[in-house]
């Protein structure tokens, strides 16, 4: 469990820095670390730290922004957060492997969680599915925290 709480820790600040320009030289072409709005590309070993402006958002069938009606969930749905309590909440519809945040009322974005895992609500971070409850987890709720 260490080991997710890490992931969640050290990928946003990989894309909140400069990318160091190696990051791509062994790495297929594609999109990693992607949330809805910033997202780091490799093309041909060469590295690109996007961000998307003028409420364009990540399309993962292109690894471009684009404008949100072009792009299918999640990037693509703004979440109504009104009278929601400010948090982060599962895209139960894509299985937890996404996430949103809520502040104030206002929607702040999707995030995804790293391949494998899906979004804990109970500890609010991804993780695998064995330690989180269901609907997004196979543990029973009676045994929250699941460990």
């Amino acid at each position: 469990m260490n080991f997710v709480f890490v992931l969640m820790v050290i990928i946003p600040a990989v894309v909140s820095q400069s990318v160091p320009s190696t990051f791509c030289v062994d790495k297929d072409d594609g999109v990693y670390y992607p949330a809805c709005r910033r997202f780091i590309k490799c093309v041909n070993g060469t590295v690109y730290d996007t961000e998307c402006f003028n409420g364009q958002v990540l399309n993962l069938k292109t690894g471009n922004c684009d404008d949100a009606e072009n792009v299918d969930p999640p990037c693509g749905r703004i979440e109504n957060c009104t009278g929601v309590p400010d948090g982060r909440y599962p895209n139960l519809d894509l299985g937890c492997t996404s996430f949103h945040t809520c502040k104030n009322g206002t929607f702040l974005g999707h995030n995804f969680c790293p391949d494998n895992l899906v979004f804990n609500t109970f500890n609010d971070y991804c993780d695998w599915s064995w330690n989180t409850a269901k609907p997004c987890g196979i543990c029973d709720e009676t045994t929250i925290p699941c460990l």
